[in-house]
């Protein structure tokens, strides 16, 4: 009798082995799936309060710094928690909480000799951005806070009518917010039902309540909708062209709707505000801080989150 050679022996006794890795290789992807499925939740209550809403940024005499104040909604008094934040208009370091821990502090702003001054519980409070764990108060009422947030639809936006257009301090650029075109959606295609209905009936039908004492409109405007709210971009022309639109470049490529735009006192920088998800329907609105130099150079002071 012929002797079996040891490779075809050994065949057998291998392929239990290959079958449990092919199992294990198999496994890993559906495993991850299921780990990515975990990790996704309905949107809860409790999400609301832990929103932060940044509000309009104030840029300091040096152009150096730039102050804001962060609002959350509290659940458990369903009231409002402010505090006063500092960061370099570089973007060199994180921004950070100026105001003392656990006090409302609002309505930054600053001194001619470059401290930043904020409402803190009711007191007048200064610092130093060199020293910025050190706070001087006093009794001294402070200035009442500045910039409304927007009520019902939680936006706060306020459309600008016509064209923005901001001179820098040196008169050296003139800086303008512009509508961009944009490919408008298509129109659903409609059933006949869908068709005969928007041919009879017309107008909004509603209940008055008291929530519309307010006067702002009835239906709520749909920001994410770009009819409403065209994207913007900032505009750079120099101040001799007058109104020579060749002589403009376009400084940003953002598509957004910059507000609260300012210039730096040095009129190298501009700062605004912008939601970087304004036209998506499934974002809640927020603020935040940018910069852009005369150069094109773009940065973002405030977390996108």
């Amino acid at each position: 009798m012929s002797r079996i050679p040891a490779s075809v022996r050994t065949r057998p006794l291998a392929r239990p082995f290959l079958l449990l890795v092919t199992g294990v290789c198999l496994a890993c992807p559906a495993l991850m799936i299921a780990q990515m499925q975990d990790a996704r939740r309905a949107l809860a209550i409790e999400d609301y309060y832990g929103m932060k809403n940044v509000g309009a940024p104030v840029m300091s005499g040096d152009g150096r710094w730039v102050a804001f104040d962060v609002t959350t909604r509290v659940e458990a008094t369903n009231g409002t928690d402010s505090e006063v934040w500092l960061v370099p208009t570089d973007g060199s370091a994180a921004a950070r909480r100026v105001s003392p821990a656990g006090v409302f502090a609002n309505a930054p702003g600053w001194l001619d000799d470059g401290r930043l001054r904020f409402n803190a519980a009711g007191r007048a409070a200064t610092v130093d951005p060199a020293e910025p764990d050190r706070i001087d108060s006093t009794a001294v009422a402070a200035p009442a806070g500045t910039g409304a947030r927007g009520g019902r639809g939680g936006r706060g936006r306020g459309r600008s009518v016509g064209t923005v257009s901001l001179h820098s301090p040196d008169g050296q650029w003139v800086a303008t917010l512009r509508d961009l075109p944009y490919q408008k959606a298509p129109k659903p295609q409609l059933t006949d039902f869908e068709e005969r209905h928007e041919r009879y009936f017309k107008g909004v039908e509603f209940d008055y309540q008291p929530f519309h004492q307010d006067g702002g409109p009835f239906p709520l405007p749909n920001y994410n909708d770009p009819d409403v709210t065209p994207p913007e971009d900032i505009f750079l022309a120099p101040a001799a062209s007058g109104t020579d639109r060749a002589a403009e470049r376009r400084l940003t490529s953002l598509g957004l709707e910059p507000e609260g735009l300012q210039w730096s006192p040095d009129g190298k920088t501009l700062l605004f505000t912008a939601d970087s998800a304004f036209h998506n329907e499934r974002s809640y609105g927020r603020s935040e801080i940018w910069t852009v130099t005369v150069d094109g150079k773009l940065t973002r002071l405030t977390p996108n989150r």
